[in-house]
């Protein structure tokens, strides 16, 4: 996270006379040439930071500078309260408390940012949770991680580089190297049956830059699409609640009676799964061939129960 190295950066400039671009490369696990291209990017900042060449050289701010805490805004101060924050609660390094202290107020020590990040459980044993602290661990060391993995193609072991967490659309993933693959690919952490942290190190391999770009398009719309069919659904008021769980509020049409939800999609085998999902809390009033598509689910279990 460059935003991050930047301040931590800073942050040792400020406290330290002197820090080589080496100790600086070795701390955050990056090039040389990495570090050079952060520093130069905080001298474009109005940062001057000199640099002594010889045994005893390096880096530091230039003499009886101080740093000045209105280069960040209040608004640049409480964006990175809210990141740095986020990313505390799920990885827990002295360095980000520093920061973070750092961006408190002096006059008495508390900020309220308009956003609150928090990526933890609900509780405090939950499967995620376990699998991210023991990833995160393999990423720190660089350690090789067994992984015991279901994919589309079935469930497989495989010996995967651990690279980043990543949390997107509200499910977390891995981005690794696969040995298998040979390629670098995008593990949902919620498909690891078993992880298993190997002895072996691996070496850092150049990684490509992670492309997250939501889709064009999806299945699922809210308004009328060339192709796409209309879905209406009927449900009690009552189970609103048990709905939301599944569907976003906002498709719930207000009713004194039965109410309804209205969408559209290209896919009517994902609307019958969405339907399953939501079990007899809804029930499926259009298209004709939706209503078929369940009815022949429906069928489907009742053979697979007399096996």
């Amino acid at each position: 996270m460059k935003v991050e190295r930047l301040l931590v950066i800073l942050l040792l400039l400020s406290e330290r006379n002197k820090v080589t671009a080496k100790e600086l490369a070795e701390k955050f696990e990056v090039s040389k040439r990495t570090i050079y291209r952060d520093l130069e990017s905080l001298n474009q900042s109005g940062i001057p930071i000199t640099s002594y060449t010889g045994c005893k050289g390096g880096l530091s701010l230039m003499k009886n500078y101080k740093i000045d805490k209105r280069i960040l805004s209040k608004t640049d101060t409480k964006n990175l309260y809210s990141a740095l924050k986020g990313l505390q609660s799920i990885k827990q390094q002295p360095e980000l408390t520093a920061l973070i202290v750092k961006l408190l107020p002096e006059e008495d020590g508390r900020l309220l940012a308009d956003h609150y990040i928090n990526f933890s459980s609900w509780y405090s044993n939950g499967f995620i949770q376990k699998k991210i602290k023991s990833l995160q661990e393999a990423i720190d060391i660089k350690s090789y991680v067994l992984l015991d993995y279901i994919s589309k193609s079935g469930r497989r072991k495989r010996v995967i580089e651990p690279y980043q967490l990543v949390f997107k659309d509200s499910d977390w993933y891995l981005y690794a190297f696969c040995q298998k693959r040979q390629d670098f690919r995008l593990f949902k952490l919620q498909r690891m049956v078993s992880l298993t942290l190997l002895k072996e190190k691996f070496q850092v391999r150049p990684c490509p830059a992670l492309n997250l770009e939501s889709r064009a398009s999806s299945d699922f719309s809210l308004e009328p699409l060339e192709g796409y069919n209309k879905v209406v659904l009927a449900y009690h008021p009552d189970d609103a609640f048990s709905i939301t769980k599944v569907l976003d509020a906002s498709l719930l049409a207000a009713s004194e009676g039965e109410g309804v939800i209205t969408f559209y999609t290209s896919n009517l085998a994902m609307a019958c799964d969405l339907v399953f999902q939501l079990l007899t809390k809804v029930r499926v009033l259009a298209p004709i061939e939706l209503q078929q598509l369940v009815e022949r689910k429906l069928d489907e279990i009742k053979l697979f129960y007399k096996r």
